[in-house]
């Protein structure tokens, strides 16, 4: 039997915000932070296919995170438990990558965790607004086998379109930027199981990674996000 993904994503900046996209269409609404936000864009049209995964790093040896069982949450929808496995799983997972680009490690955040949780138990594809104090990675996915490393592999499958020639934020590769930001030293990811017709019209993993310092920032990207060490021969 085949698994078949939709997969949902939103950039994300110092002051985030986004709207939920359709499966015909992908809106993409950023607000820039430089000072004060400006003028939002939007663009249309824009289709997500899943990742080629042939020049990625080998992630096998990470925890498989798909079988963590959700705690049914009193006040709202479900959200899987933030055990060890699953917290040295997103740390790993996210240090594997920054390594290759050569980017500090991270180190898990419960503080970041803990509001993180409460959003994707929303089951509301919309970023959060940090004020500046975190950035935001989102993700969403169909299908039993759909979670955090899913999300990730797409995040980073952004890489081979970022423009060094021409380094600042892009719409097309803000999720990358947002995993190897050097200057970015925690993390912490949540994940919710949300019921159709929330984040997609199935029912559907809600993944929501939050950073800091944030990354993206305008101005900062030549100092912040590294080239591919094997690719520069390091």
């Amino acid at each position: 039997m085949y698994t078949y993904a939709f997969i949902y994503l939103i950039m994300v900046l110092a002051i985030p915000v986004g709207s939920m996209p359709s499966h015909t269409k992908q809106k993409y609404r950023h607000g820039f932070y430089w000072g004060k936000p400006i003028k939002n864009i939007n663009i249309q049209g824009a289709k997500l296919k899943l990742p080629d995964l042939s020049d990625l790093p080998d992630l096998s040896d990470l925890p498989d995170l798909s079988d963590l069982k959700p705690n049914k949450s009193k006040d709202t929808g479900p959200v899987a438990e933030t055990g060890d496995d699953w917290k040295d799983g997103v740390v790993k997972g996210h240090n594997t990558y920054r390594n290759k680009y050569g980017a500090k490690p991270l180190s898990w955040s419960d503080d970041l965790y803990s509001e993180a949780e409460d959003w994707a138990k929303r089951c509301n594809f919309e970023h959060s607004n940090g004020n500046g104090k975190y950035g935001e990675n989102l993700a969403a996915g169909g299908g039993q086998k759909y979670g955090f490393l899913e999300g990730l592999t797409a995040w980073m499958d952004e890489a081979k379109l970022y423009d060094y020639s021409n380094p600042t934020f892009a719409l097309d590769t803000g999720h990358f930027t947002s995993v190897i930001w050097k200057n970015t030293d925690k993390v912490a990811c949540a994940i919710s199981d949300c019921p159709a017709g929330t984040v997609l019209s199935q029912n559907a993993k809600f993944i929501v990674c939050r950073y800091s310092p944030p990354g993206n920032v305008l101005g900062q990207f030549a100092d912040n996000v590294g080239r591919l060490l094997d690719a520069i021969g390091l």
